[in-house]
């Protein structure tokens, strides 16, 4: 199971990645020779019931929060875009899921999604691009901040001048959220279920996920 792809000498390429910790720690294989980055911004702590915060919270389908090709165009290089979730995201939300996609790159670069609050851009890349007209798409978890009149925003910054899109696919629960063990992460060893380039693989599909939580675990 694949988590990063590259398709040529010298890209950069960015992913999020949840893992099952084993021993404290994880182990990244590569297929090919090559240097690794690895940025933590997270964790998911164990329970034995229901809880408040931490639970994911889908969408019923993603929800476009911005696309600065309809708006303002290209995000300048070294500008930072603000995104205005609040009509997706309650107040009582810890952090928002977003799909970030850069389209119609100037150049290679990276964008990089974090708390509106931050004065500072994290050192963490979020996505990365190779070439001028590239479009790349990456899942993104950013912490979110109730501002004052309920506002709640993210930044993305932008290294290289794109247009950028952002869509909102769901948040995290926080501390006054009601008890509940519905959305708390169960972590699997990974496993592929579908390969449609395997015979008899092609055509519309419907996959049904089976898995039960581990001993313990939610």
């Amino acid at each position: 199971v694949s988590m990063l792809n590259l398709t040529s000498a010298g890209q950069a390429s960015a992913n999020l990645v949840q893992v099952r910790l084993a021993g404290g720690g994880v182990d990244i294989a590569s297929r090919v020779a090559c240097d690794v980055i690895l940025d933590v911004i997270g964790f998911y702590r164990p329970v034995t019931g229901a809880v408040r915060e931490g639970r994911f919270v889908g969408l019923g389908s993603a929800a476009r929060a911005i696309d600065t090709r309809l708006t303002q165009g290209d995000v300048k290089g070294g500008d930072s875009l603000v995104v205005d979730v609040t009509k997706w995201v309650p107040a009582s939300a810890t952090s928002v899921v977003i799909n970030l996609t850069a389209t119609e790159c100037s150049g290679p670069g990276y964008f990089t999604a974090y708390p509106y609050t931050s004065s500072r851009v994290p050192k963490a890349s979020s996505l990365n691009v190779n070439a001028a007209g590239e479009t790349r798409a990456a899942a993104v978890i950013v912490p979110v901040s109730n501002l004052a009149g309920d506002v709640r925003r993210i930044k993305v910054y932008a290294r290289r001048a794109a247009k950028v899109i952002v869509d909102v696919t769901g948040y995290f629960t926080g501390p006054t959220n009601g008890l509940s063990e519905n959305g708390l992460f169960v972590p699997v060893d990974p496993v592929r279920i579908l390969d449609t380039r395997e015979p008899n693989g092609g055509g519309p599909v419907r996959v049904r996920l089976g898995f039960e939580p581990l001993a313990g675990e939610h």
